[in-house]
């Protein structure tokens, strides 16, 4: 297993500015965004910020211009074309970024940036676990949806517990620099507020019953454990619930709600044996394609 394919974008936006569609399009050169950094714990505008300007086209990004916010926290970028920009402000080692349209002589934009802590309470709203059996292994995917509900970014290490026999570990998008480590998927992660997602995979070999259990360092709103027949989800805690069906494939599961920190015992039953385990192969569109099944079952299910 090589990747884990992306599974959902965080849009870092505030498109603000643009004129009616019917004000006359900037000559070439001749626009300008004006804007602010505003810091969103502090509720002032933020001075000295390094700020980065960049162009989105048809054939991807261009840098655009650098500046430094002013003591009331503006700055300015001049002598542009109209068209999409991103606007980046780094405050204290976090990018932060809105986007800017023009269509005519000038946009509008604030970037809200956020003071860091690593003492900053988080809440895992969504622990969703998608096994793909297999005889002799299952191959396993995991996305974790945290929420920031604070006006602080939560800049700190984290631990995400791995079943202890787990392998081939693979990390997916939202990790910053993971690494594993007897304790699980260790990270030093940044959370702005609001959602966040992550993603990782690992294959666990075994036949009959194989245990997925853990610690949770964090209270969960939901746990949803899917797995793909003819295997089935067994948890104490977790009550079952009817099969769903995605891309053809039938899987069992089992979800539970408002999940206490502390042990979560989670296991795969039936597992078919097998003479040789061989290393799983690269699954990225499967990975894709199980969390987007999970996904869509948890939406459906969701009442």
């Amino acid at each position: 297993m090589k990747r884990v394919t992306a599974l959902a974008v965080v849009l870092l936006s505030a498109v603000l500015g643009g004129t009616a569609a019917t004000a006359p399009v900037a000559a070439a050169g001749t626009a300008i965004i004006r804007g602010t950094v505003h810091n969103a714990t502090t509720d002032r505008p933020e001075a000295g910020v390094p700020i980065e300007l960049v162009r989105i086209g048809p054939q991807g990004t261009e840098p655009a211009g650098r500046t430094r916010s002013d003591a009331a926290g503006r700055f300015a970028f001049a002598g542009l074309d109209a068209g999409r920009y991103l606007v980046s402000a780094r405050h204290q080692g976090i990018s932060y970024a809105a986007h800017a349209v023009i269509e005519a002589a000038s946009a509008e934009v604030t970037v809200r940036v956020y003071d860091a802590a690593a003492t900053v309470p988080l809440r895992m709203t969504l622990l969703g676990v998608a096994a793909e059996v297999r005889p002799g292994y299952a191959r396993i995917t995991e996305v974790v949806h945290l929420h920031n509900a604070t006006t602080r970014t939560f800049l700190g290490d984290l631990a995400f517990p791995l079943p202890a026999d787990a392998r081939f570990v693979v990390f997916g998008d939202g990790l910053h620099r993971p690494r594993v480590t007897e304790a699980g998927i260790q990270d030093r992660l940044i959370v702005r507020p609001g959602g966040h997602q992550l993603t990782y995979q690992y294959a666990m070999r075994g036949a009959g019953t194989i245990g997925l259990h853990r610690r949770l360092p964090l209270p969960a709103d939901r746990v949803e454990l899917f797995v793909s027949a003819p295997a089935e989800a067994r948890s104490p805690r977790l009550q079952p619930l009817p099969s769903v069906v995605e891309d053809g494939v039938v899987y069992s599961r089992a979800s539970a709600r408002d999940v206490p920190p502390g042990e979560l015992l989670l296991e795969i039953a039936g597992v078919p044996s097998a003479g040789l385990w061989r290393a799983p192969l690269a699954a990225g569109v499967l990975a894709a394609l199980l969390v987007a099944g999970l996904l869509a079952a948890v939406a459906r299910a969701g009442s």
